[in-house]
This record gives C-alpha cells, sequence and structure tokens, in this order.
C-alpha cells in the first residue's frame, strides 16, 4: 500500500475510534441536566436542547432523523433547528449511546429527535432572534465540526457542548460536508476548501441578521481550517474598519499546518476577535498522523511555533496534554470535564492566569548582542 493511504488509513482508524467514543478513559462526574430559556427547555427526565444549524451537505429523500442530510455537495446553504437530549444521568463531556440492539430514549441518551428545516432564510433568522430574546447577553456559539463527522453527530456534540459549558444563548451547528467514512481524509479535506464561501456567506448573515451582542466560534480538528480560511475572508470581504466581529474564537486540535495558519491566517482572526484560543495537546496522535501525511506540524499540536504568545496578549495558546485522557487524544475539546471548565471560563472572558490549564511557555528568543 502506497505510504500517503498507508497513513490515511492511519487517521481514519484513530478517527474512528475517537468519534464512535470507543475509549471512554475520563472519569465523569455526574452533571444533571439543566438549560437556560435560551438553549432549550426541561422535559421529563431529561433537557430539551433546541439549536439551530446551517449546512452545504445534501439533503436526502430520508425519514430518519439522523439522515436528513449526506456527506454530498449542495451549492445551496440550508438551515433549520433541531432537538437534542441530555439525560438525567449525564456526565459532563459523555456523549450517552444506547448500547448494540438498543433502543434509544431521551431519559437515557444524547439523542438526535428532531431535524426541522426553515422554510426560508427570514423565517430562520426570524426564529433565531426570538430564541435568542431569551437570552441575557444575547450571545450565540457556533461550532463547526472536523474531519470524518457526520450531520448527526455534529449536532450531538454541538448541543452537547453547549450544555455542558451552561451556556445562556442560541448554540448553531454549521455542518459541512464531511462523508462520516473511515478513509474520506483527502476528500473531507477537499470538501473543507469548497465549503468556504458558504461560511463567509453564513457568518456574514450571521453578524447582520441575528441581533446577536457577542458570537462565539469554535471549531475541531480540520474545521479549524474551515473557520480559519471563512474568518480570514470575512475580515477581506467586510474590510479593517469592520473588525472585532466576534468575541472568542476557539481552535481546538487543529488540523491545519502551524506555519501557515501564523502567517497567513491569525493576523485576520485577531482583527476579527476579541480573542483567540488555541487548544493543543502532545498526546494527539491523530495530528500526529496528519503530520506524517502532511510532513509538516498541525496547530493543535503546540500552536503557532512563532508567535510569543506573552506580547500577543489577545492569542492565548492552552497546553491540554496534562488533562487529555483520550487514547488517541483528539476528542479532548468536548470530552474533558476539565477542558469543558475551562471552555466556561473562555465565553465568560475570564483570562488565562484565571482559569486553570497551562497556558504553553513563552517564546524565548535568541537576539544578537
Amino acid at each position: 500500500m502506497h505510504s500517503t493511504w498507508k497513513t490515511v488509513v492511519i487517521i481514519g482508524l484513530l478517527a474512528a475510534v475517537g468519534l464512535t467514543g470507543c475509549a471512554p478513559a475520563y472519569a465523569y462526574d455526574p452533571f444533571p441536566p439543566r438549560v437556560s430559556p435560551a438553549l432549550g427547555e426541561m422535559r421529563d427526565g431529561y433537557a430539551s436542547v433546541r439549536l439551530f444549524y446551517a449546512t452545504d451537505r445534501r439533503p436526502t429523500a430520508k425519514d430518519k432523523t439522523g439522515q436528513k442530510y449526506s456527506g454530498d455537495r449542495t451549492g445551496e446553504l440550508r438551515g433549520g433547528t433541531c432537538r437534542v437530549s441530555i439525560p438525567r444521568g449525564h456526565g459532563r463531556g459523555r456523549l450517552e449511546s444506547p448500547a448494540l440492539f438498543r433502543s434509544p430514549k431521551p431519559q437515557r441518551h444524547v439523542l438526535l429527535s428532531d431535524v426541522s428545516p426553515a422554510e426560508d432564510g427570514d423565517a430562520y433568522w426570524r426564529d433565531l432572534r426570538e430564541q435568542l430574546g431569551r437570552s441575557k447577553r444575547k450571545e450565540v456559539f457556533v461550532f463547526v465540526h472536523g474531519y470524518a463527522a457526520t450531520f448527526a453527530g455534529a449536532i450531538r456534540r454541538t448541543a452537547q457542548i453547549a450544555h455542558d459549558v451552561e451556556f445562556d444563548g442560541v448554540a448553531i451547528t454549521y455542518s459541512w460536508p464531511a462523508q462520516g467514512g473511515l478513509l474520506s481524509y483527502l476528500v473531507d479535506a477537499s470538501n473543507a476548501d469548497w465549503t468556504l464561501p458558504h461560511l463567509v456567506e453564513f457568518l456574514t448573515l450571521l453578524v447582520d441578521e441575528s441581533g446577536a451582542q457577542h458570537i462565539h466560534l469554535m471549531a475541531h480538528s480540520m474545521g479549524c481550517r474551515v473557520l480559519s480560511q471563512a474568518v480570514k475572508e470575512f475580515v477581506r470581504q467586510r474590510g479593517e474598519g469592520d473588525a472585532r466581529r466576534f468575541d472568542q474564537i476557539i481552535l481546538a486540535a487543529g488540523d491545519i499546518d502551524a506555519e501557515l495558519f501564523e502567517r497567513d491566517h491569525a493576523p485576520y482572526l485577531m482583527q476579527a476577535a476579541n480573542r483567540v484560543t488555541i487548544y493543543t495537546s502532545k498526546s494527539d496522535w491523530v495530528l500526529g498522523g496528519s503530520q506524517k501525511l502532511h510532513r509538516y506540524a498541525r496547530l493543535g499540536q503546540s500552536g503557532p511555533p512563532n508567535a510569543d504568545v506573552t506580547a500577543v496578549g489577545r492569542l492565548n495558546v492552552v497546553d491540554a496534554s496534562a488533562v487529555d485522557k483520550g487514547l488517541f487524544g483528539h476528542q479532548y475539546y468536548g470530552s474533558s470535564p476539565t477542558v469543558l471548565e475551562d471552555l466556561v471560563g473562555v465565553l465568560r472572558g475570564d483570562s488565562l492566569e484565571a482559569r486553570g490549564l497551562a497556558p504553553r511557555e513563552p517564546l524565548v528568543r535568541l537576539e544578537r548582542r
């Protein structure tokens, strides 16, 4: 087998293990379901999170809730709402799923129970503004998934993160056409570039139509490539005088060339956001496989290589290696209770010093005397 495909297979196997939750290495404390009025409502024995989605996946003709959208491309941006249950026995960071041949139940599982496409764009933004009106700070949280994610998987993860950080606002999933398959790495990389104008369109509409006072953007893995490119293009289109449109931008386990990010993307993200937080882990085997494929280090391994994070005050690089207990080190962003607690502080605007995780060591430069 060609070495490139060997590496793709390795990345796929590692990602599949992480995505299917086959390596539950964290000690989960009970985190009973609770939601703010802007995020959802309590029902009989579980919380029902109501979140919005935007996608350029092709719709299917299937009736099953989790299969409404495929991994194929479409040139049209679509949106709607979903319902996801957070069960009564929930543990912070867990995606509770039914055992094989067991029926899913909202009282026991993180379950996608409804997908309702919006009638049109006006109805979508009207509905979002109405729900946002229940948020005290008028906040929106957008999650962009990574490689090998399905539409349903991305929705479930968004709801779980928003619940576990006790978000008082509207949660949105931006789902691009990742294939959800073991060997889809190269196809997903191509689709990560293809989705760019659609995500830029969505971010533009979000800023102009949502009425949100605080917009937080978070991406995982290959989704960091998608989001970084889109924010860069957003800033270029809007102009530097229209900067700081986003509050927090969070990049976790980023599968993007670290040097390219530092040179080509970081300056634009710094213009667009009040703060950029990058989560890294030296234990991330999936990114190790990606580095083998691409040759150059990935952002989620150690952050921008040449940035002095003490000098650049609004760029935080957080080393999650010590709390990354996952077998392959790529799912800590949503599975680690410690990282989720740190995310609470990030979204609240707390300084890096006031939170618990270790920052990356300051860069020491050698200067000529």
